[in-house]
């Protein structure tokens, strides 16, 4: 059974698939310039360095999205044809999947929260670097040890570290 899938190709890319006697450099109807550009140098390249030492005469063959050949589409399990021409955008397959399920439950993330820390390194308990790395039966009752970080404060002397106590249950 083939553990590739043609799912797992981007049209917005070029694809390089190793089928040991042949090199198959898929490209998608997307692909930006460059990457076609290049894509033939980075096949002879990986040829080149593969560290088993491959015969440098293996054929490359390019083939781009849709017009694939059998001895290409045959690595893949089951060539869906039509695949790309109906292949859904995200947008599509979201209100689609929303319309089956649940209609009446809908959320989506307008705009995510700043990441802030509301600890302030000046009242925080505070540990030397050697007491924080110690193992965990030996670190101070109040060190979460799944939670500690040890940061290096500018301000201070190079050996002064601080840890900062995260809230795991904040109110």
């Amino acid at each position: 059974m083939s553990e590739n899938h043609m799912t797992d190709l981007d049209e917005d890319d070029v694809m390089l698939l190793d089928a040991w006697n042949t090199i198959f450099l898929w490209i998608g109807k997307n692909a930006n310039k460059n990457e076609k550009r290049d894509a033939e140098k980075i096949a002879f390249d990986y040829l080149k360095t593969d560290p088993s030492h491959r015969d440098p005469d293996t054929p490359i063959i390019k083939t781009k999205q849709g017009t694939e050949p059998i001895h290409f589409t045959g690595f893949f399990g089951y060539w869906d044809r039509e695949f790309w021409n109906t292949k859904s955008s995200y947008e599509t397959a979201k209100t689609k999947i929303h319309s089956e399920n649940h209609p009446d439950i809908y959320a989506e993330l307008v705009r995510e929260k700043a990441k802030t820390s509301n600890i302030n390194p000046l009242t925080v308990a505070k540990y030397s670097y050697d007491i924080l790395t110690k193992p965990v039966e030996d670190l101070p009752e109040d060190v979460n040890p799944e939670s500690r970080e040890v940061g290096h404060l500018f301000s201070r002397h190079k050996n002064q570290y601080v840890w900062e106590k995260h809230a795991t249950n904040p109110q």
